[in-house]
């Protein structure tokens, strides 16, 4: 059941549908000339607007290609990876607002972060994309990783408005966690304060250095800047529409969801604790399922497959092991975009006969094989409990269930 519930989520966060509904809540609109979309979601957020609205001219950035209105330019740009074509989509979105001349609608999801990019005059796209390498697999909280971004780019943190031209509104997919607007693809068009000498001490703890070079005092001597005004940004939907969307799902089912908002947000290994000690607490309640929101954290250290919510699903059931005792569960932890790190799974479901299975065959020895070297598709590989739904065209991070059975 929870394999099908997430299927119909997926299909009832469209973006297409989540801007209908969001604009037929909204009573007033700027009338739009131009559009910008940028992030996992672009190009079904433009198709919907589309659809509401009529403009002039539009510009996409997205991580895969597909079907645009006629009268948008699609630039496909790479993720989670910074390359040149980072830096070539933000060069081309850059000219395209400094030739929009009237009221423009930007779209904006997760993933920007990667898909646009223009380092600091004295760093390199090397650089930077080394260094977001660096941060990816640290293990840090995403809010301290987008501090450090902000730092080394013209164009995040409100860089882009240096580039407008027009009145705009910004509408968004939030793919971070309490309705943190300033986080989403390190908020191009949202103005961050910069504290250049805090990243510089920051960025010595963590030895960002090591990948940047000795540019300190480059860093301290700086005098980028963003234009001094801010922009209208409203939340079309968050994880929070998630948990609510997966809970009424299963409500209709005769199910009892215990929801939990932005419950997830650790690393995997203290996730994972949480969520056995939560389904210890409900004892044998058949009708009480767990529905939390969020996302997790994983430091990388081996050269597997895998991610944050595959990572989770193996540390859950390692938490079973340990305990000694089996419990009959189904849970499903999966990405809504549906790529989980960098695998080409979006997650895991595990029912209570082939957890069963795994209990009587793994020890913790095995298990810990795999965590070694961040290899948990290949675990789930081995016992068919992938889900694999290819990217879904949204980005509002993850959902993760358990039931008892």
């Amino acid at each position: 059941m929870l394999k099908d519930i997430y299927l119909k989520l997926i299909e009832k966060i469209n973006p297409e549908k989540l801007l209908t509904n969001y604009f037929a809540r909204k009573k007033q609109t700027l009338p739009y000339k131009y559009v910008v979309a940028i992030g996992k979601a672009a190009i079904p957020m433009v198709k919907g607007f589309s659809q509401l609205f009529s403009f002039k001219k539009g510009f996409v950035v997205s991580p895969y290609d597909g079907d645009i209105p006629s009268n948008c330019e699609l630039f496909v740009s790479t993720h989670p990876e910074i390359s040149e074509e980072s830096f070539k989509a933000a060069n081309k979105l850059i000219n395209f607002l400094e030739n929009s001349k009237g009221n423009t609608a930007i779209l904006l999801s997760g993933g920007g972060s990667a898909l646009i990019e223009k380092p600091l005059d004295f760093l390199s796209l090397k650089q930077v994309s080394d260094a977001s390498n660096f941060l990816v697999k640290s293990g840090l909280p995403i809010e301290d990783i987008n501090f450090f971004r902000i730092h080394l780019s013209q164009i995040k943190g409100g860089g882009l408005l240096n580039f407008l031209k027009s009145n705009a509104e910004c509408f968004i997919l939030c793919d971070v966690l309490g309705k943190r607007i300033d986080r989403v693809s390190s908020a191009p068009f949202l103005k961050v304060k910069r504290d250049f000498k805090t990243f510089v001490e920051k960025a010595e703890k963590i030895g960002l250095f090591s990948v940047l070079g000795n540019l300190r005092e480059e860093f301290l001597n700086t005098n980028f800047k963003v234009n001094d005004f801010n922009i209208p940004h409203s939340i079309v939907a968050d994880n929070s529409t998630v948990v609510d969307i997966f809970s009424s799902q299963l409500e209709a089912n005769g199910l009892k969801p215990e929801k939990y908002y932005d419950f997830i947000q650790k690393d995997v290994e203290t996730e994972s604790k949480r969520l056995f000690s939560l389904l210890k607490e409900f004892g044998n309640n058949e009708k009480t399922v767990i529905v939390a929101g969020g996302e997790a954290t994983v430091k990388v250290r081996g050269r597997g497959k895998g991610g944050r919510t595959l990572e989770l699903g193996l540390r859950f059931i390692k938490r079973m092991i340990e305990d000694k005792e089996f419990l009959p569960v189904d849970f499903l932890f999966a990405t809504t975009d549906g790529i989980d790190g960098n695998s080409d799974s979006a997650g895991v479901f595990v029912d209570s006969r082939t957890l069963k299975t795994i209990f009587e065959n793994e020890t913790l020895f095995s298990i810990d094989a795999y965590l070694l070297e961040n290899n948990s598709k290949a675990f789930f590989e081995k016992y068919n409990c992938l889900l694999k739904t290819g990217y879904t065209g949204t980005n509002l991070l993850d959902i993760y269930s358990i039931r008892k059975v």
